[in-house]
């Protein structure tokens, strides 16, 4: 049996839209061009231009290719076929660009609008929030957003010292946030806080002023994730991502609304910057960042959703040793990422790891030390002996990425390009290099991350793999000012 061609708008076989296909370089400059660029040419352009003798053919516009003579003259984008505009507009990767195809013609409207749209950005601006909250009240537009994108950015002196802007814009956001289901197709939702818990200024003198007063951006994650965790009627959010939570103990961690968010999550992201929260005077966020990895992320994060969970990431800018994970198990995992996690003679998280040795195929350790509890003394745990077990044991893992950060900080400025495990001997980190050596126990430690990286790459280049586009992320700290509208 013959295979059926392709069709085109007009109902004509394929040749019609490949015949297209070879106008599209010369049609295809013409769409990012000024409005003015598609105005006739004036006299003097035409003076200039050299005159070429040819015969003149007539050309019906908007005929299939089969009823069609060839023609000199330039085609009109709106009598393009649809495939053709489809595929450029496939092409636009920028949404601002792809809003501005919008306004070339109906057409454009048609096809750009729901890529446009696909993601919401929005940030702690007065004007920013406000588009966000039209966006959501224009439902034709708020039934293409797919994925919410909040990043914390400064903003000027003058709108944060305007009371009336700051309240207006947190009421914005709450409005937003607390009415997710005005968003029909969402799946994900991206918070990206700022990291302070207090906020310190100093005066002319140099001393510290308002060192007890709580930061803006503290309230601003407060209200925002509480107005989310009360919808009574959530989408389903299968990603979620929280960067930079501050280690405060919030109410909404308690409230059953944030359990019934997490347990549908498939991909999670959370970190924290203790950076900016530790050793703060009169404060005890000492305390405060331990109860944030002893309870909060693993009881209140990290349970609720174990059942259908594909990708977690957990990073913390500096070595967190406490971090219990030995009654957690995640029957589809497939990514995991660990960055400041710390490692022990404990066992907790290679345990971790092993424990979903069947599912997991990709492993990310940023930064991840072994810790040596006896200060000077030698470590119970060395990275040969983790290394051959992960060689032994993962069997479905055909990506691994070792990074290390020779500062503090959710930064790439200090990742260093060589992969490299280290040994650890605070927990805290003040006081101490990041990556502090073991020359004794690297000379094993090397051939053995060898084995393992060498077993990986020949499992993956077996099996045909490609990177996952599930793969968790890199922690990054870009500009991101962004307009809704």
């Amino acid at each position: 049996m013959a295979r059926k061609s392709r069709s085109c708008t007009f109902g004509c076989s394929s040749r019609c839209f490949r015949a297209w296909i070879k106008l599209a370089p010369e049609i295809t400059p013409r769409i990012g061009a000024p409005r003015t660029s598609l105005a006739p040419a004036t006299k003097e352009e035409k003076k200039d231009k050299p005159r070429i003798h040819k015969k003149r053919t007539t050309i019906r516009v908007g005929l299939p290719y089969c009823q069609r003579t060839p023609s000199t003259s330039m085609m009109s984008i709106r009598h393009c076929p649809a495939e053709l505009l489809e595929l450029i507009v496939d092409s636009v990767g920028c949404q601002g660009t792809l809003r501005s195809l919008r306004l070339i013609d109906s057409m454009f409207c048609t096809l750009a609008t729901s890529r446009a749209f696909r993601s919401a950005y929005v940030t702690n601006q007065p004007d920013s929030a406000s588009g966000l909250k039209s966006l959501m009240e224009c439902d034709d537009l708020a039934q293409h957003v797919q994925a919410i994108v909040f990043r914390w950015t400064d903003v000027p002196d003058a709108v944060r010292a305007n009371g009336v802007l700051q309240r207006a814009m947190q009421v914005d956001l709450v409005s937003v946030f607390a009415q997710l289901h005005r968003f029909p197709a969402l799946s994900a939702v991206e918070f990206n806080f700022d990291p302070r818990l207090f906020t310190y200024r100093r005066n002319t003198a140099g001393q510290i002023e308002n060192e007890d007063e709580p930061a803006e951006h503290l309230l601003l994650q407060f209200v925002v994730i509480q107005s989310l965790v009360q919808n009574t009627d959530l989408p389903h959010i299968r990603t979620l991502t929280l960067r930079n939570l501050i280690p405060f103990p919030f109410a909404w961690y308690e409230e059953a609304g944030f359990a019934r968010l997490l347990e549908n999550v498939e991909r999670l992201s959370v970190s924290a910057h203790g950076m900016n929260n530790l050793h703060a005077p009169g404060q005890n966020t000492e305390q405060l960042w331990e109860w944030l990895w002893q309870e909060i992320v693993p009881i209140r994060l990290l349970v609720p959703p174990q059942r259908q969970l594909t990708s977690l990431s957990i990073t913390s800018d500096q070595p967190v040793e406490r971090v219990d994970l030995s009654g957690l198990f995640y029957p589809a995992l497939q990514h995991l990422a660990l960055g400041g996690v710390t490692f022990s003679f404990a066992r907790r998280i290679e345990d971790f790891v092993v424990r979903h040795r069947r599912t997991l195929m990709s492993l990310t350790l940023d930064s991840c030390p072994m810790h040596i509890a006896g200060g000077l003394g030698p470590p119970d745990r060395t990275w040969a002996e983790v290394c051959d077990r992960f060689n032994e044991e993962l069997q479905a893992l055909i990506e691994l990425e070792v990074t290390l950060r020779t500062k503090w900080g959710l930064d790439n400025m200090e990742r260093s390009s060589q992969m490299r495990l280290t040994y650890e001997m605070s927990s805290t980190g003040f006081g101490y290099d990041r990556g502090w050596d073991c020359e004794e126990f690297e000379a094993a430690d090397r051939p053995a991350l060898d084995r393992l990286v060498a077993a990986v790459q020949s499992r993956k280049r077996r099996s045909g793999a490609r990177p996952s586009a599930n793969a968790v992320p890199r922690q990054e700290t870009r500009t991101f000012v962004v307009p809704i509208l």
